[in-house]
């Protein structure tokens, strides 16, 4: 009589002497019984406890618990860096996606920094030198441009900064209007 043979298993070869594959099936197992919905902040809770963060798509940034820390740690060098990061942490932290002057200016009181001056003249400035904002569906709201998230995901290197506005260009109304009288009929 012949016996069955021994039963493969799925797990690539040399998985036994992997501690790295065992660490990775043994998550998996302890897993199963987690309701699918709360994986992720069983996962985010261990990271935490392990002294490492949750990995991040690449050009996102990890958003500190606070305004201030978030501020503090990408270091705006000017205004228009500074309103788009408060947006940016805005809309990364509490879903806020299109901001007016008054959002802007409690956010920047939150996180401490220095006063704005003429905050809407900053944010019209924003979007129209530096093509930081685009305008909303919502009269008087703004929605922060790829241009300005990406110079927020730079800082705060500032040559990294140089290669976001080189590598996303932007033209001016005002220059466009400009080049357009120039132009020959």
């Amino acid at each position: 009589m012949e016996t069955a043979p021994a039963q493969q298993t799925s797990k690539p070869r040399g998985a036994q002497s992997d501690p790295e594959l065992r660490a990775i099936e043994t998550m998996l197992r302890a897993l199963e019984p987690v309701p699918e919905d709360r994986r992720a902040a069983v996962l985010s809770f261990v990271s935490g406890k392990l002294g490492i963060g949750p990995s991040q798509p690449p050009g996102t940034v990890q958003l500190p618990r606070t305004i201030e820390e978030f501020m503090a740690q990408r270091n705006p060098v000017n205004h228009y860096q500074r309103v788009a990061a408060l947006a940016y942490y805005l809309d990364g932290s509490k879903g806020i996606r299109e901001v007016d002057t008054g959002v802007i200016v409690d956010a920047n009181r939150q996180a401490g920094g220095p006063k704005l001056g003429n905050a809407a003249q900053v944010i019209a400035d924003a979007e129209r030198r530096y093509g930081f904002f685009s305008p909303s569906t919502e009269r008087g709201k703004k929605r922060l441009t790829l241009r300005a998230k990406r110079v927020v995901e730079a800082l705060p290197n500032q040559e990294g900064v140089r290669r976001v506005l080189e590598q996303i260009p932007f033209r001016s109304r005002k220059a466009a209007k400009v080049r357009a009288k120039k132009k020959p009929a």
